[in-house]
């Protein structure tokens, strides 16, 4: 990789050095101190961080304070710079994580099964929905720093009657195919086990202990705000942390990210949110860190707050994710209120 000398910050001019201060002043003048800071100092002092380093240092420089436990101390990096130069600096083994998609194939019923008896939404459109988050799911994990893994169940461990002539795999090979431009790193692997704790508990221990990734997150793919960033955010906070939950509504999860194993035998009954966290307290020298909420979808009312947020950042200008936001589009859902006031989701 090539770089560029590090500016010496110390042969700043005296009218630079100047404006700076100007700058400040100007936040004591308007009686900011003590509050937000002022925006013209804060634009001085990035200036300076940029001109001080090159991409690569910028990098070095978050991952020194990530290592040091500033909380965010790499966010603005992975916004500007990308988690992709972040394996030049660091390895992938030293900070990338495994990311398992815990992915049923999308059928009827079998997929969000209590979406249809509480939303506008039939057991078909719950199956559609299912896939479009796991979509979106897939091109955020493939756009990060991680490296992505299709944790299926397969046939014989599905419902007799959910079972057809398509097999699980093709299903989920199907959905990744639309998804992704290339597959040629994306691994599929069935899941083993009896329960849904057994089978996350078994795919952390194997990649942890027999395969030797330094991280490994289970999504179980209930939300379509998983996003790079995020994605590489929590990598970083794994550095520090043997145990990283990002929180779902009613207690639920929707990342579980592991440097250690636990005794994942009750891991994910309800709520999977606490019974995670008191698993990592009974181990030893396990700290627990959480990433920001993001709504979950198990129910029509869960289902309402995502189309509120996707709705909303649709009319801000921000960036959705493409399949569900779709989806969202093409069935007209809204959240309107309900003949008491309530807000429901309705088509409209």
């Amino acid at each position: 990789m090539v770089t560029t000398p590090k500016h010496d910050t110390s042969s700043d001019s005296d009218n630079d050095q100047r404006e700076r201060q100007r700058a400040r002043d100007q936040c004591v003048g308007t009686g900011q101190e003590s509050g937000v800071r002022c925006q013209a100092a804060e634009r001085h002092r990035r200036d300076e961080r940029r001109a001080e380093v090159t991409d690569e240092g910028v990098l070095e420089h978050g991952l020194r304070l990530a290592r040091a436990g500033h909380k965010g101390g790499l966010s603005s990096v992975l916004g500007e710079y990308g988690s992709g130069a972040l394996k030049c600096v660091a390895g992938p083994e030293e900070i990338m994580t495994v990311v398992a998609l815990m992915l049923d194939p999308p059928r009827a019923g079998l997929s969000l099964p209590d979406l249809a008896a509480t939303s506008p939404l039939n057991d078909e459109e719950a199956a559609e929905l299912a896939a479009a988050m796991a979509k979106d799911i897939m091109r955020a994990v493939d756009r990060s720093g991680g490296d992505l893994l299709v944790n299926f169940r397969p046939d014989d461990l599905l419902p007799e009657a959910h079972q057809t002539d398509t097999s699980a795999e093709a299903e989920v090979r199907a959905l990744a195919a639309d998804a992704l431009d290339d597959l040629g790193e994306v691994r599929f692997e069935p899941q083993v086990g009896s329960t849904p704790s057994a089978r996350a508990g078994n795919t952390v221990t194997h990649l942890l202990r027999e395969e030797g990734a330094g991280s490994v997150a289970i999504v179980p793919g209930n939300t379509p705000f998983v996003t790079r960033t995020g994605i590489d955010q929590a990598a970083m906070q794994l550095r520090n942390n043997q145990v990283v939950l990002g929180p779902g509504q009613s207690g639920a999860v929707y990342y579980a990210g592991f440097k250690d194993t636990i005794d994942f035998s009750e891991a994910l009954e309800t709520p999977p949110l606490w019974h995670l966290t008191d698993l990592a307290r009974d181990e030893e020298e396990y700290t627990t860190e959480f990433l920001p909420m993001q709504p979950t979808v198990r129910t029509g009312e869960e289902l309402g707050t995502v189309v509120a947020q996707i709705r909303a950042r649709v009319a801000a200008q921000r960036i959705v994710p493409e399949f569900t936001a779709t989806r969202i589009q093409e069935w007209g859902l809204i959240v309107d209120e309900d003949d008491d006031g309530a807000p429901t989701l309705v088509r409209e």
